[in-house]
């Protein structure tokens, strides 16, 4: 499920101030820049003299988790827009949104102080913002403030947005919390586990770096077929399993005793004390299943689905209802997982194109994105989506934005990626001009997120000519040396951004990186861990300096297709 992103006014039009009366606002979404939802507009604050038409401050009421107390985001709203779905999407990217100053509860007004904290928090960082007149410290009339009542049949909406983590919770003590931050590093060790159960040990040596900081155990594997009568063993030996017993009729009643449970599974996984690790990993994985939090129940539900040979009971319903989750990476797991064992299955039918359309008659573009598997009906790498606008503004003005744009099936299995390299290569002779005075088609960028990078492959494999390939997250298929030998000679230069122990690529087996010996792969890792869509927003590339470090390896790229044409 890629994040259905709305596309951004032009540049110019950025720039125009938005009449909208403050009544106007209140009760509407907001949603960042790069389509993330920020929360409703509860309060408003409006500006003086000639610009008193304009809002210039919106008060945001938001939700922590547990008690469900207001906390207050002040987010400006010049150069915001209605969408036709009615929400107001603002020039702001949401982690630029969510660092900002936030407060208990509502000010009455607008102080100077705080006016001034938030213009500079606003306006110095992201690069769309362009902040104009002053905040004074002037409320709406007569009250002040005008509060929005919700409408008490409208379903509380959720924060659908995979966080960032930046510093993760090591070993075991991720199982003793309850926090976003715990889960996905509960997430993160189930997952390290289920790898290495499987067999796929060379997935995880790629992570070695992010193994040892996370504290992941080593494990061996087990023979697929039925995994309990293993997790069964430790449970008994390590006299756990009344506990897990007792804990699964109740996860809700039995919070602490369930902590306690992973905490001593882990820790015989980790230290091997009893000579169950790899039995008391498998139970550990069984004890996700009944988490309050979706994404460990969903990590679970995919690792076990690589050690049995066919999806029945809690394992294939968990997979199902995550194929349906707002959540991006749990999406992403679960289609996977669930795509391996039952392709067809109904659920998925919604996350692919089973027959794209790609005919166009509109040479000269040389530059494109090939998005990743379950993406087919999502925006972000269309033309009316923000991150290609982004990439075209601040990095291939070239971008193809014609109507037969490229897409592909976006089906899981590796046939369908590889007859996608043929159709990327096809796509290639009809839509890219040739180099003036040759006859020589190439693209000049290609950006490919997740498997896109091996329908990119593919294509090189075929004889497509890359000068630059821009892998965002690369969940890499095994080749022979001698095909990536072929792929490379057709490929001026690869930059990979991938944040550290990226879930979705782990879960998937898939592998992250090229023969290291080859000077015209570079790899970066970008701040985060965990997230799979991170490179998705433009706010990561801004913060990181991504596009001066594209522009630098490109600038290498080219001059290794000039040579190579001389």
């Amino acid at each position: 499920m890629d994040r259905s992103i709305q596309r951004n006014e032009s540049a110019k039009n950025s720039k125009q101030d938005t009449k909208i009366s403050a009544e106007g606002y209140l009760g509407s979404r907001i949603v960042s820049f790069d389509g993330q939802s920020v929360g409703r507009v509860d309060f408003v604050f409006t500006g003086s003299g000639a610009e008193s038409e304009v809002v210039n401050v919106a008060a945001v009421a938001r939700h922590t988790r547990g008690p469900r107390k207001p906390l207050w985001k002040l987010i400006p709203l010049r150069d915001a827009r209605i969408r036709p779905d009615g929400t107001i999407a603002v020039p702001y990217g949401r982690g630029l949104i969510l660092s900002g100053p936030e407060l208990a509860s509502a000010p009455a007004d607008l102080s100077a102080e705080m006016a001034n904290k938030i213009k500079d928090h606003f306006s110095g960082i992201h690069y769309a913002v362009d902040l104009r007149g002053s905040f004074p410290r002037k409320p709406l009339p007569i009250s002040g403030v005008m509060p929005w009542t919700p409408d008490i049949a409208r379903e509380e909406e959720q924060d659908s947005e995979d966080p960032l983590i930046l510093s993760p919770i090591p070993g075991d003590e991720a199982f003793w919390h309850s926090s976003e931050a715990a889960h996905w590093a509960q997430a993160a060790q189930l997952i390290g586990a289920g790898v290495q159960l499987s067999g796929h040990h060379d997935v995880l040596n790629e992570w070695e770096d992010d193994a040892r900081t996370l504290l992941i155990p080593r494990l061996e594997s087990l023979k697929r077929g039925d995994p309990w009568p293993q997790a069964k063993i430790a449970l008994e030996k390590l006299g756990l399993l009344e506990t897990f017993l007792s804990t699964r009729e109740e996860p809700l009643a039995h919070g602490y005793e369930l902590s306690t449970l992973q905490s001593l599974l882990w820790e015989e996984s980790y230290l091997n004390q009893n000579g169950v690790s790899s039995e008391a990993a498998t139970a550990l994985l069984y004890s996700g299943l009944f988490s309050p939090s979706e994404l460990v129940r969903i990590s679970s539900a995919s690792q076990l689905s690589w050690l049995v040979d066919d999806l029945e009971g809690n394992v294939r319903e968990h997979l199902i209802q995550g194929c349906r989750s707002d959540s991006y990476t749990v999406q992403m797991i679960s289609a996977s997982a669930l795509g391996r064992h039952e392709e067809d299955h109904e659920v998925l039918h919604n996350l692919i194109d089973p027959q794209p359309n790609c005919d166009s008659a509109e040479p000269a573009h040389t530059s494109t994105i090939v998005h990743g598997t379950w993406a087919a009906n999502g925006v972000w790498w269309r033309p009316e989506g923000d991150f290609f606008q982004f990439l075209k503004q601040h990095a291939s003005p070239d971008l193809y934005d014609g109507s037969g744009y490229f897409r592909w099936s976006a089906k899981w299995k590796k046939k369908e990626r590889r007859g996608a390299g043929f159709k990327l290569e096809q796509w290639l002779t009809t839509n890219v001009a040739p180099h003036p005075g040759t006859k020589i088609k190439e693209f000049d960028t290609v950006f490919a997120h997740s498997h896109g990078a091996n329908v990119s492959l593919s294509a090189g494999l075929v004889g497509a000519k890359i000068t630059f390939l821009v892998l965002l997250h690369p969940a890499i298929d095994r080749r022979t040396s001698r095909e990536m030998q072929l792929i490379l000679s057709n490929i001026s230069g690869v930059l990979a951004f991938f944040p550290h122990f990226d879930l979705t690529v782990l879960a998937d087996r898939s592998l992250r990186g090229f023969p290291k010996h080859d000077d015209k792969v570079t790899e970066r890792k970008i701040p985060g861990w965990f997230k799979h869509d991170a490179l998705l927003d433009p706010y990561t590339w801004h913060q990181n300096g991504l596009i001066n470090d594209l522009n630098y390896y490109r600038d290498q790229a080219r001059d290794r297709r000039s040579d190579l044409q001389i």
